[in-house]
């Protein structure tokens, strides 16, 4: 699998009294118990480039004027992906014995033992799954 590109939130892991299970972002997002906080990030865009560095886009809200953008994108209070979409955070990830990884920054021990802060990125039939969200490609 060529993880290099631009991945779309196609589902959610949505946890309840019962545990938790994956639902779409479409049931998400009209689900009236989630609050508008909870749902801001399905509307981003994770892109993985061939350099190893992790991007997560997110759209630029509408009721901001450009000039506002330009201005906080000048002072470099916000990094700019395009004119639609800013970086709202970077991470590094890894190919490592076929498998993929990505630096979640958790450190420190568990029960005494080194825990290491790459955690696997797992593939599902038409994508991956990255943190509690399953992505598909793009582009």
């Amino acid at each position: 699998m060529n993880l290099a590109g631009i991945w779309n939130i196609k589902e959610v892991l949505s946890f309840d009294e019962n545990g938790g299970k994956w639902i779409s972002i479409e049931e998400y997002i009209n689900d009236e118990t989630v609050s508008d906080e909870m749902k801001e990030p399905l509307f981003c865009r994770i892109l993985f480039e061939a350099d190893g560095i992790l991007k997560v886009l997110a759209p630029i809200p509408q009721h901001i004027p450009p000039e506002e953008i330009d201005r906080a994108a000048a002072a470099g209070e916000v990094q700019l992906f395009d004119s639609k979409t800013m970086i709202v955070e970077e991470r590094c990830w890894k190919e490592e014995n076929g498998k993929f990884y990505y630096d979640s920054g958790i450190q420190g021990e568990v029960l005494g033992e080194e825990f290491s802060p790459w955690m696997e990125i797992k593939e599902t039939e038409d994508g991956i799954e990255w943190m509690t969200y399953r992505l598909v490609k793009a582009e």
